[in-house]
């Protein structure tokens, strides 16, 4: 009701057709209704409104329910900066918007129309559209795991993404996460992998984005390692590697002694290996992405020779001319050889387990080129330097002696003696007596000599190492010593005298002389120690000596002794006397008689008187019986 012309008709339908009167009214009266008029009330808001994204089309479909009254519709989107798009909708109940824009939330709603009136909006409803691809993808290898980190930059509008990585033969690893990175495990070595990630929305996933470039994985472990080893070069071979570009092969001890080496081949030579060491051997494939990570696994070693044995020294037994050897131990040696090249093209070997050799045979007065190597159990040792072994000087040989009779002297030589360099000649007597000379040429004198001797000659020959002493069987004797104790016996009244001495051994012949006052010299030869005289001359003074003769030489002259013979007999007797009593006076002379001192003058008688005088005149007076 309206006191008015005109009033407001409430809580009517939409879209609805109505027909309208007016009726008036006074008090308790009322008119008559008037004419009808019918009009249409605004199209109802449009119901059961919803959206969705068309993945493939990156369309919106929005979909509504028919409102009663509405001939057109129109939705009205919104994105999230703001950017606004309609679509006209038909009866059908929904319209189509191509084109929307990723990663982004479509703000919707939809008015119907009559053509007059628009009906109020629907409520807005909120539709995510696909995610934006994410960008800037790049994959970083863990070169030791066999796995992959892949970041990217967010894609807007994803609640998570999926990572890929796939390889030409179709292998595949993937990782979810709704961070934007994940890891990839589980890549296979020596592998190309082209790496992709999508992003997914609520009802959406992105496009698939690709990284640019390849993952490239570590190497293959590589396998089936051999080695070969000669004299300080190792060679070491395997197989080939899957996605190895290079290889690095190191060998080294557990001292921490290494030899290495590079190379795209499948073989590779370690030089300047050193001796009796054990090296460790392993093989690292790399490529431009990984290297250090694929080592190979196999326990492969490599047994160098022993080395060269240390402190060599050589020494020689002079008395035996054998060769002695030592040498420190080397390591992984099971044995040794020594060799020995003398200067004269002789040679020699030792074989043992031991750290010394004795090499016997050696020939004398030679210098040996003597080296030592180690046998090992594949390989021997490199020799060690030469040392120089220089054997026992020879013997001298053809020794001779000759004696001088005359200056106690001998003359000793000999030829030379190979590896000498001086020479000691002693000579030395059954008595003990010795001489000795030493000189460099080939022969010598030897002095004071003792006389009555035989000497036998020793010869040693002199090196700077060793004397090698030769006894020979030549001998000299020197002069016989002067005969000694010399003493004479003269038998009276017989003219003789026996003359003595010392007997000497060695001595051929004496020969003694004996000499008187008046010059004249008798001789006696003895093969002994005594030598008679006869037929001395009385009354003479003798000089009696002795010379000891052997091998053609004497001796000096003994010392002399002397005797004097019996007297002579006195001579020329003459008596004279006269006879004038019972007695008779008597002069008896004589000649002079030589070697006398004294005279015995003997009277006998015929009847039986005797008497003696003694005088020293050569006459004598005196009284005798008569008759």
């Amino acid at each position: 009701m309206s006191p008015g012309s005109q009033c407001d008709l409430t809580d009517l339908h939409c879209g609805e057709y109505y027909t309208a009167t007016v009726t008036a009214e006074v008090m308790e009266c009322k008119s008559k209704p008037s004419d009808s008029v019918m009009f249409k009330t605004v199209p109802c808001t449009p119901a059961n409104i919803s959206s969705m994204v068309d993945c493939e089309t990156d369309s919106l479909i929005i979909s509504w329910s028919d409102s009663p009254g509405a001939d057109s519709y129109l939705a009205t989107l919104e994105d999230s900066i703001g950017r606004g798009t309609t679509c006209q909708g038909t009866i059908e109940g929904s319209c189509n918007v191509t084109g929307i824009a990723c990663g982004q939330i479509y703000h919707v709603f939809v008015v119907s129309s009559d053509g007059i009136c628009d009906s109020p909006p629907t409520p807005v409803i909120d539709t995510p559209s696909a995610p934006c691809k994410p960008r800037h993808i790049e994959a970083v290898i863990d070169c030791h795991t066999d796995s992959a980190v892949v970041h990217w930059d967010v894609g807007f509008g994803a609640l998570w993404y999926i990572a890929m990585a796939t390889t030409a033969s179709g292998h595949q690893v993937t990782c979810e996460t709704n961070m934007t990175y994940c890891e990839l495990e589980g890549l296979h070595c020596g592998q190309s992998y082209s790496v992709s990630v999508k992003a997914a929305g609520e009802s959406c996933g992105s496009i698939i984005a690709t990284m640019t470039g390849q993952l490239e994985t570590a190497p293959c472990i590589p396998e089936h390692v051999t080695t070969h080893y000669s004299l300080t070069i190792g060679q070491v071979q395997w197989d080939m590697t899957t996605g190895a570009a290079y290889y690095f092969v190191k060998a080294e001890t557990d001292e921490g002694l290494s030899s290495t080496c590079n190379t795209p081949d499948t073989f590779c030579a370690l030089y300047d290996m050193k001796c009796s060491q054990k090296y460790h051997v392993k093989v690292t494939a790399n490529n431009n992405v990984c290297t250090d990570a694929s080592t190979s696994t196999e326990n492969v070693t490599i047994i160098t020779e022993p080395c060269p044995p240390k402190h060599l020294q050589a020494t020689v037994n002079c008395q035996e001319n054998i060769g002695l050897v030592s040498w420190e131990a080397s390591m992984g040696a099971v044995a040794y050889k020594t060799e020995l090249a003398g200067r004269d093209g002789h040679l020699l070997s030792c074989h043992t387990n031991d750290t010394y050799c004795d090499i016997e045979g050696l020939h004398c007065g030679v210098i040996y080129h003597t080296s030592t190597y180690a046998i090992g159990e594949t390989l021997d040792s490199l020799p060690t330097d030469v040392v120089l072994l220089v054997s026992a000087p020879c013997p001298a040989g053809n020794v001779a002696a000759t004696s001088d009779c005359y200056s106690n002297t001998a003359f000793v030589s000999w030829d030379e003696a190979n590896g000498a360099i001086s020479y000691m000649i002693t000579a030395e007597s059954k008595e003990g007596y010795q001489a000795s000379c030493e000189t460099d040429q080939f022969h010598c004198h030897l002095t004071d000599l003792h006389c009555g001797q035989m000497y036998y000659i020793t010869i040693t020959s002199i090196s700077d190492h060793c004397h090698t002493v030769t006894h020979t069987n030549v001998t000299f004797s020197t002069r016989p010593c002067k005969p000694m104790y010399v003493g004479v016996d003269l038998q009276c009244g017989t003219s003789t005298a026996n003359l003595y001495w010392e007997d000497q051994e060695e001595v051929e012949l004496y020969m003694a002389t004996a000499t008187c006052s008046g010059g004249m010299t008798l001789h006696c030869n003895s093969t002994n120690s005594t030598c008679q005289f006869s037929n001395l001359t009385c009354g003479e003074t003798y000089k009696f000596s002795v010379t000891a003769h052997s091998y053609m030489c004497y001796s000096e002259t003994s010392s002399t002794v002397e005797i004097k013979t019996e007297p002579c007999p006195a001579t020329n007797l003459r008596i004279t006397g006269s006879c004038y009593n019972a007695t008779s006076t008597v002069m008896v002379e004589w000649s002079d008689a030589p070697g006398a001192l004294l005279y015995v003058l003997t009277a006998s008688g015929d009847l039986g008187f005797t008497t003696s005088y003694q005088t020293n005149e050569t006459m004598m007076e005196t009284d005798l019986p008569c008759g």
